[in-house]
């Protein structure tokens, strides 16, 4: 047990400054405490967060800001490749499975959704598609990069309830190149998941 007398807890402000207030609000809406039960705070276990959702969603955006800050983000992504169709479908599925389980206040499944589609967008889809943001075919380059933006725009509208100053960053990078979205991720449509894709 945790006790303010005794000390015997992580300071709150050291892990802000260190993690970031979204990964400990992630690493909470993440845990039993969302279903009353009894969590065993570990600092490791925020760092973990940090790492496999703040800085993977970070570094991807990162990769598309090498390879598409110069575009502006596209309604419509790459239909065309194999890789573009499988990203797209999987963004469909999360936007199902987060709208279902923030609708049944199961803060827990979408944390875990959203995890684990980040893992796959950077592990697979960039990784596999690496190529493709610097090759020759125009077209093939410009479906990758288009896909990319919808993708991550999407997601970050996603995880804006949950992680909002991440999603709120990384959202404000995105509408300098394009003015048309709104003021704030917080004041955007929230994303409708297309059954057909």
């Amino acid at each position: 047990k945790m006790s303010k007398s005794k000390g015997n807890f992580p300071d709150p402000h050291k892990l802000f400054d260190t993690y970031g207030a979204d990964a400990l609000r992630f690493y909470f809406m993440n845990s039993p405490l969302m279903r009353a039960e009894d969590l065993n705070f570990q600092e490791g276990s925020v760092k973990e967060v940090y790492r496999k959702v703040i800085m993977l969603l970070f570094n991807v955006h990162q990769f598309y800001e090498l390879h598409g800050a110069k575009n502006k983000i596209f309604d419509k992504p790459g239909k065309k490749h194999i890789i573009d169709q499988w990203i797209v479908n999987k963004l469909n599925m999360l936007i199902r499975d987060v709208n279902y389980a923030l609708e049944n206040y199961d803060t827990v499944m979408a944390c875990n959704e959203l995890e684990s589609f980040i893992n796959d967008l950077s592990l697979w889809y960039v990784r596999r598609s690496r190529e493709r943001f610097t090759g020759k075919s125009e077209q093939d380059r410009d479906d990758a990069i288009r896909t990319l933006s919808h993708v991550l725009m999407t997601v970050v509208k996603l995880l804006a309830p949950i992680s909002p100053f991440i999603a709120e960053v990384l959202f404000q990078t995105y509408r300098k190149s394009n003015s048309s979205l709104a003021e704030s991720v917080h004041l955007e449509s929230w994303p409708v998941h297309n059954e057909s894709l």
